[in-house]
Order: C-alpha cells, then sequence, then structure tokens
C-alpha cells in the first residue's frame, strides 16, 4: 500500500478471493462488522478504481453477509437506478444508528453510489428531522493513469 492516502493498493495488490479481500479491508480500520467492511468499501471506492474481478469478489463476500439487506431498486442523484444494499451501524456515532447504503449498476456490479444515512438519533439533528443523509458520493468513472496529472 502507498502511503498518503488511506487505502491506495496498486494494481494487482488486492485479493480476487472473497475471504482474503474481506481481510484486507478490514485490516484497514481494525475492524470486524459489517458495517466496518462499508465503511471500507466506501473509502475504496472513492480512492482508486476497482477491477470487474475484485468487484465480483467484493459482490461475492457481501452476499456471505446476513446483515447486508437489500433495499431493491433505487435511483441515484444522476438519474441512474441500481441494486441498493445497505447495512446498520450502531457503532460509529455514540447515540445513533446509521445506515451505509451501496447502490450497484445491475449490469455490470459496479458502484454507482455510496451513503451514509442517520436513520435514530438520541439527539437532535440539523435538519430537524429523520432520516438525514451524512455523506453521499456519487461514482462516476475511476481509472488509472501512468503519472500524477495524466488524465485518463
Amino acid at each position: 500500500m502507498d502511503e498518503g492516502m488511506a487505502l491506495t493498493w496498486e494494481p494487482g495488490e488486492l485479493s480476487t478471493d472473497p475471504e482474503r479481500l474481506e481481510a484486507q479491508l478490514l485490516t484497514l480500520w481494525d475492524g470486524t462488522s459489517t458495517a466496518d467492511l462499508f465503511v471500507s468499501l466506501q473509502e475504496l471506492y472513492g480512492e482508486r478504481p476497482v477491477a470487474p474481478a475484485e468487484q465480483g469478489a467484493i459482490l461475492r463476500l457481501l452476499a456471505e453477509h446476513g446483515d447486508v439487506r437489500s433495499a431493491g431498486t433505487a435511483t441515484d442523484r444522476e438519474g441512474r437506478s441500481g441494486l441498493l444494499f445497505l447495512t446498520e451501524d450502531t457503532e460509529s456515532a455514540e447515540g445513533q444508528i446509521l445506515q451505509r447504503r451501496i447502490m450497484f449498476a445491475p449490469d455490470t456490479g459496479m458502484p454507482l453510489y455510496h451513503e451514509t444515512v442517520v436513520v435514530e438519533s438520541d439527539d437532535p439533528v440539523p435538519t430537524g428531522r429523520l432520516p438525514q443523509v451524512n455523506h453521499y458520493a456519487v461514482l462516476v468513472a475511476s481509472a488509472w493513469v501512468e503519472e500524477v496529472g495524466q488524465r485518463p
């Protein structure tokens, strides 16, 4: 892993074996839960391209977690439809229950967006109502380049 960004792996460094990949992802934040896995995936998707074989391993490992739920078909803020999956996070924010959500393209399985939503809170939230989106990221394109400043 390169220094600088939180979890930048070079091409070929991530395992395509679901169990090994999960172990790699969970070591980043000393995590053990499915919510920790979602946090790692949210970071991964924001920092580097994910190869189809890596994404296949991600989907297989998510399928093995009983606390990953399908929320059905959804539409992102770019108007794209996909399959939305989520898990509850009761550990990241004291007094709050978060949902960590990732939507995948139905034809390729690649991520289209991810978000973190407060669904329950012991304290008032800034908008005054729940659910409240804490973080939202649209994933449009990602590619490796040979050097900094080069465009894909």
